[in-house]
């Protein structure tokens, strides 16, 4: 399941979601027992979250890439 599929079956925003997983930001009381309900329901099927390491590369302007170039290349 992703945070926008939790999202869409608690009706909130994706923000509101991630807010709940990471425990930061406020969410109202109600909001956030709506959004574990959700993910309660779905973990009893099959509950997986990862995180995308690209995406929150991008989102800090940090996609642990380099590069290098050969100083014998015409």
């Amino acid at each position: 399941i992703t945070i926008k599929e939790i999202a869409e079956k608690a009706e909130v925003s994706r923000t509101t979601v991630s807010r709940v997983l990471n425990d930061s930001g406020y969410v109202n009381e109600a909001t956030r027992q709506r959004i574990l309900a959700v993910i309660d329901l779905n973990s009893r099927i099959f509950l997986h979250i990862t995180v995308n390491v690209l995406a929150c590369g991008l989102a800090f302007f940090l996609t642990y890439s380099f590069g290098f170039k050969d100083s014998e290349a015409k």
